[in-house]
């Protein structure tokens, strides 16, 4: 998860911890440098409004490191046309508008992992 709200960090958490193994992280950095030097995980929840490198850039260097197999799930208030259509450009494995009910992140979450496709 990147996020750099503490309290997005935090609800992420308390709705997912008890399901995933969770690392939390706060910059798109610290994801390219946690990517480099550990095993990839499943799926990346990724904010767009970052400090330093937004969660665009970082979904393109992602998706470079790991030839577009990293699924990346954006959890961001931002939800104007050209961020979404930037997403879509990205091939992003979804797209989740804050405020969302925890359901749904969890039922998004269960798609990605096993390849459901959208309805």
């Amino acid at each position: 998860v990147v996020d750099d709200m503490a309290t997005n960090l935090q609800s992420i958490r308390a709705i997912l911890e008890k399901r995933y193994d969770l690392v939390l992280l706060k910059t798109g950095e610290q994801a390219l440098k946690y990517l480099e030097n550990n095993e990839c995980p499943d799926l990346v929840l990724m904010d767009i409004d970052l400090p330093g490198m937004d969660g665009i850039e970082t979904a393109r260097r992602i998706n470079d490191m790991t030839g577009c197999t990293l699924p990346i799930l954006f959890v961001t208030a931002l939800c104007d046309v050209n961020t979404v259509w930037m997403c879509k450009e990205l091939k992003a494995a979804g797209y989740i508008v804050r405020p969302y009910k925890p359901v749904f992140i969890k039922t998004e979450i269960e798609r990605i992992i096993h390849g459901w496709k959208e309805v």
